[in-house]
């Protein structure tokens, strides 16, 4: 009998909404401002900016793409598939970034209808853009010693991208040269799969603007400047928040643990100021 996996907890949904896009293309290459801006023109967006600020769902969903990876590249378990996916992503038209983007060939299959968009980027500036910020935080000799204890945020996060991050780099996290490389095959595989099913893909190139992604989305573009998110700034807060509550759990547990602690060192000290405690420590030996 095969074990139960994690995902098998959630029941099956149908579907609130088509899956209309899919995007493939690497963190760090303007995906967390085209979720802000499809967000705003009415789509609802699954996307890795918007669960690590969820913190109940955090553990849980990573968890469950920790057992995706698994089973679709290590061989671990059943095969997910658009049943699997679905369980997830029900209620979204547009889903993507970290750790979505790396089952392209899944996700191609479960979703045949969904539009696809690559967000373009020169491999040598996303490669800076990496080290400054998600490379940065998972490097960290102390945010990874923080991760191996943290079971409710950076330790479902670091399980669930840290392999997602050896794909986009390919296993070479400080050389330019290889990770590069295996970014400029990421997006080369997506071109073909598209090419070979006949999908509708869209190679969407700094500098970003409304005109091209709202005419692939066949959408009216809006009057405004097309705007400006998860700048390395904004990255690196939005990892520095989930430190801090990190810690601060870490600073909770701590004090209900130190509570029982300090209630007994109290009684204690109460009873051997009143001269109680010898009393009690003689007549325990006197019975033993």
């Amino acid at each position: 009998m095969a074990p139960k996996r994690l995902i098998d907890d959630l029941p099956d949904r149908p579907r609130t909404r088509p899956m209309k896009v899919l995007l493939l293309g690497d963190p760090r290459t303007g995906t967390t401002t085209l979720h802000h801006t499809l967000t705003e023109l009415g789509f609802h967006v699954y996307h890795h900016a918007d669960l690590i600020q969820d913190v109940p769902r955090i553990k849980r969903d990573y968890e469950l793409w920790t057992d995706a990876f698994d089973a679709n590249f290590n061989g671990k378990g059943k095969r997910w598939g658009k049943r699997e996916f679905e369980r997830i992503l029900y209620d979204y038209d547009v889903i993507g970034d970290i750790p979505l983007s790396v089952f392209v060939d899944d996700l191609l299959v479960a979703y045949p209808d969904a539009k696809v968009i690559l967000t373009n980027r020169p491999a040598k500036s996303w490669y800076g853009s990496m080290r400054r910020t998600i490379l940065r935080w998972h490097m960290s000799p102390l945010i990874r010693f923080i991760a191996y204890f943290d079971h409710d945020i950076f330790g479902p996060l670091f399980a669930a991208t840290n392999p997602c991050i050896n794909l986009f780099t390919g296993d070479d996290w400080r050389g330019e040269k290889g990770a590069m490389k295996a970014y400029n095959e990421h997006y080369e595989h997506v071109r073909r799969a598209c090419r070979a099913g006949g999908r509708e893909l869209l190679e969407y190139n700094q500098p970003y603007e409304y005109g091209p992604l709202c005419e692939f989305l066949n959408i009216e573009a809006p009057k405004e400047d097309y705007p400006v998110a998860n700048s390395t700034k904004d990255s690196n807060a939005l990892y520095t928040w989930a430190l801090k509550l990190v810690l601060i759990g870490f600073a909770i547990k701590t004090a209900k643990a130190l509570v029982p602690l300090a209630v007994v060192g109290a009684a204690s000290w109460l009873a051997l100021k009143k001269g109680l405690l010898p009393e009690v420590i003689e007549n325990k030996f006197a019975l033993s």
